[in-house]
């Protein structure tokens, strides 16, 4: 830049500026902007036709990040009489810091085209690509301007690394990133992209193709039969008991590149009771997520397209209990870089194979059932808070079992420093299930209404690489105005431990 400025000073052009403007200058060269500013403000009012003025104006406005004003005063350089060449290189910086990307790329052209420092305008154009989501069309403009100039090879693969973790090619950023650091170790940009490669090899595990977690672990219920709240309802005598659970989860998701996508995923839940045997619980779910990554963007910002379809198999004891598919689209977006929106549309058919309780047809539960739900989460640093809306539509063969509801529910998630202990990943979460069935119960002789309100504390601690050791807590509170099937005081508490790999 130093040297630039004793090029454009030159002896003709200085001696053509009024004396205020070589104060601004020499005010600019030792960095205060504010007085330089006043220098070439009274400069300007002197001389409003002169582009060199009108340079040095808008540099100090981008130096004092006033982008508004130096996109105003920069303009006027690159048009007024004789036009600085310079100028334009600010201006599209300038363009870029204010977002303002298509103009942004009119002036690139225009410094292509009078071939204006090529490497610098290949590198911000790069610069400009990257920020419009281009990311390919960014790697090869980065790749040009290192070409042209050795000397922005560290800044250009870093930004070229930057582009290979946006399209999500984790292993290509990886390689970029080492090749930043070897070019010069010592510098700053360099320290910087140690740690970018920390969090890079973090994401290569966690985008890993091939995803596992086992959990084992045991649980207290204090009322696995969900006993009635009225004591002169039915009761199980015996309704408390201990048991194990062990789950697994596998995913598999190739990378395909481009904008499709696709995950399978396949889940084991096995619940063993101490003594209530006959409530042991198996559950085999798969599912499969074929998504797309839409280019066109909603509201500016990315969104991705999905139609997950998943079976569940539920065994209680030994009989088969529910047999569930579920499917229909969901599309997640970006509100904003810390929030994320999705909305979704499902379709579930439930059978329940064993016959009615007494063979009565009303009481028949096979359903097919619609579900419209909402979603938003908000990030804050390594934490979350979200919440959902659902509104349910259920038709079962049985008349006291169709109901429409409305699920609200909000949960919080966020790592805690503990002294002598470390971090404790929390969550919190809370839900409510508002049920108004169809039509009066055939038995019971009135419409039932239910609330169902659900809440749920889970603190994990890692104790050795991928395993944590975890507790939890959830309550459970059917308010319903059929007694048989109002209940409250159904704690749980367990305790185990999660490995992924």
């Amino acid at each position: 830049m130093l040297l630039l400025i004793i090029f454009l000073l030159s002896p003709s052009r200085a001696l053509s500026q009024p004396p205020e403007f070589s104060k601004g200058v020499d005010y600019y060269k030792e960095g205060a902007y504010e007085e330089a500013l006043e220098g070439f403000l009274k400069a300007k009012e002197k001389e409003p036709t002169s582009s060199l003025v009108a340079y040095f104006l808008g540099l100090t406005y981008k130096q004092m990040q006033d982008y508004i004003s130096a996109k105003s005063a920069l303009k006027e350089a690159v048009t007024l009489k004789p036009p600085i060449k310079e100028a334009l290189l600010e201006l599209i910086d300038v363009l870029y810091n204010l977002n303002e990307l298509d103009e942004a790329q009119k002036y690139l052209e225009t410094a292509e085209r009078e071939e204006v420092n090529p490497p610098q305008v290949a590198f911000i154009k790069g610069l400009v690509l990257l920020k419009q989501g281009e990311n390919l069309e960014a790697i090869e403009s980065f790749k040009k301007a290192k070409s042209l100039d050795e000397t922005l090879t560290q800044a250009a693969n870093y930004q070229i690394g930057r582009a290979y973790v946006a399209e999500r090619r984790f292993s290509d950023a990886k390689r970029v990133f080492e090749e930043t650091i070897i070019v010069a170790p010592e510098t700053d940009l360099a320290s910087l992209t140690k740690v970018t490669l920390d969090t890079i090899e973090r994401r290569l595990w966690e985008e890993r193709p091939w995803r596992n977690t086992l959990s084992v672990g045991h649980q207290i219920d204090w009322n696995v039969v969900l006993n009635p709240h009225d004591p002169t309802f039915w009761q199980i005598a015996e309704d408390y008991d201990n048991r194990d659970v062990y789950s697994l989860r596998s995913e598999y998701s190739p990378r395909l590149g481009g904008p499709f996508d696709i995950r399978a995923e396949y889940s084991l839940y096995l619940a063993r009771q101490y003594k209530l045997e006959k409530y042991n619980i198996n559950s085999h779910s798969w599912t499969l997520i074929p998504s797309y990554d839409l280019k066109t963007r909603m509201l500016g910002l990315p969104a991705i397209l999905s139609f997950p379809v998943s079976y569940n198999h539920i065994w209680v004891h030994a009989d088969s209990y529910l047999r569930a598919i579920v499917m229909g689209p969901t599309l997640s977006f970006m509100i904003s870089k810390s929030q994320i929106g999705r909305i979704s549309a499902t379709y579930q058919r439930k059978e329940f194979p064993q016959p009615p309780p007494l063979g009565l047809v009303d009481e028949d539960r096979d359903a097919h059932t619609a579900v419209v739900s909402a979603n938003w989460s908000y990030f804050i640093k390594k934490g979350f808070l979200s919440a959902k809306y659902e509104y349910w539509n259920e038709e079962t063969d049985g008349t006291n079992w169709s109901f429409t509801g409305h699920k609200i529910g909000m949960a919080f998630f966020t790592p805690i420093s503990i002294p002598y202990i470390g971090e404790i990943k929390s969550y919190l979460s809370a839900e409510g299930f508002f049920q108004k069935y169809d039509h009066n119960h055939t038995i019971y002789d009135k419409r039932r209404r239910d609330g169902i309100f659900t809440l749920s504390t889970l603190f994990a601690r890692e104790i050795y690489r991928n395993l944590d050791f975890q507790c939890q807590y959830a309550y459970t509170r059917d308010n319903c105005n059929v007694a048989v099937y109002d209940f409250d005081g159904k704690h749980i508490v367990g305790w185990g431990l999660e490995y992924r790999f």
